[in-house]
């Protein structure tokens, strides 16, 4: 008996060694095909994200050449003293990429355009606004000091200004009076 009992024990084991081992593989073909199929959709999905990498960095590429060419041509029509195209060019460029690194030298050269001397639409109200709003955008800029500086004489212009607007409407008052 004992040997027929070792002999079944020995059967018994060779059976469950037998369907141990249909598991086994059952369980590393599901391994296997997990794997295979969890690297296939890694694949897939590193692919796609290289494709929207690579799609971004060309799109933001475009547009940075897009940008500099922009802005070089307002600075050209600057140059040139072509200076209501120049803003034109300027202003739409700022309008277009307020976060460009050269924004701020498109919104320091506007405000120079308005008050550039041979410019005969200089506006100094409005340099006043474009030398503010530079300041307030880029506060650790080199250019900063000069900007306090035409900030301050150019709000001295507008009061100025302001008075001498006054003294000419006293004085055609005046005029009138004296007809």
């Amino acid at each position: 008996m004992r040997e027929q009992n070792s002999t079944n024990i020995g059967k018994t084991v060779s059976r469950e060694d037998a369907t141990f081992t249909k598991k086994e593989k059952s369980v590393s073909l599901n391994l296997a095909l997990f794997t295979t199929l969890r690297e296939k959709l890694f694949k897939f999905r590193f692919s796609w994200l290289c494709i929207i990498v690579i799609t971004t960095i060309f799109l933001s590429s475009c547009a940075f050449i897009t940008g500099n060419q922009d802005i070089s041509l307002a600075d050209a029509l600057f140059e040139k003293k072509h200076y209501s195209e120049a803003t034109d060019t300027y202003r739409k460029f700022l309008r277009e990429n307020p976060n460009s690194l050269y924004a701020s030298d498109a919104q320091y050269n506007l405000a120079k355009i308005l008050i550039t001397a041979d410019n005969s639409k200089r506006d100094y109200v409005q340099a006043l606004h474009e030398f503010e709003t530079f300041y307030k955008l880029y506060p650790k800029d080199v250019r900063n000091l000069e900007v306090q500086n035409w900030i301050a004489v150019l709000k001295v212009l507008n009061k100025r200004s302001k008075s001498i607007e006054q003294l000419r409407r006293l004085d055609v008052r005046h005029e009138e009076r004296r007809r």
